[in-house]
C-alpha cells in the first residue's frame, strides 16, 4: 500500500473514533435530560404539595381566631342577655306597681335579644 492510502485510511479510523465519541456524548446528554426534566417534575409536584399545605395552614390559622372570636362574641352577648332579662325580670316584680319604672325597664330590656 503507499503511503496517500495508509494517510487515508488513519483518518476514516479517526473520524469513526470521532463518530463514536459524539453519539457516546450525546447518549449522555440525553440521559442527563430525562433525570434533570424527571427531577423538575418531581419538584414541581413537591412545590404544589408545599404551596397547598402553606395554603390550608394559612387558612386555619386565619379562620381558627375569628372563629373563637365569634364565639367569645356569641357567650358575651347570651351572659349579657340573660343578666339583664334575670334582672329586669326580678325588677320588674318588686316594681309591678309604678309604670314610670316599669317602662324604663321594659325599654332597657329591649337592647337586648
Amino acid at each position: 500500500m503507499d503511503r496517500q492510502a495508509q494517510k487515508e485510511i488513519k483518518w476514516v479510523q479517526i473520524l469513526e473514533v470521532l463518530v463514536a465519541a459524539v453519539v457516546e456524548l450525546a447518549a449522555v446528554v440525553a440521559a442527563v435530560v430525562t433525570v434533570v426534566a424527571a427531577a423538575a417534575a418531581a419538584a414541581v409536584v413537591v412545590v404544589v404539595v408545599v404551596v397547598v399545605v402553606v395554603v390550608v395552614v394559612a387558612l386555619v390559622a386565619v379562620v381558627t381566631p375569628v372563629a373563637v372570636l365569634a364565639v367569645v362574641i356569641v357567650e358575651v352577648a347570651v351572659i349579657v342577655c340573660s343578666s339583664r332579662s334575670s334582672s329586669s325580670s326580678s325588677s320588674n316584680s318588686s316594681s309591678s306597681s309604678s309604670s314610670s319604672s316599669s317602662s324604663s325597664i321594659s325599654s332597657s330590656s329591649s337592647y337586648c335579644c
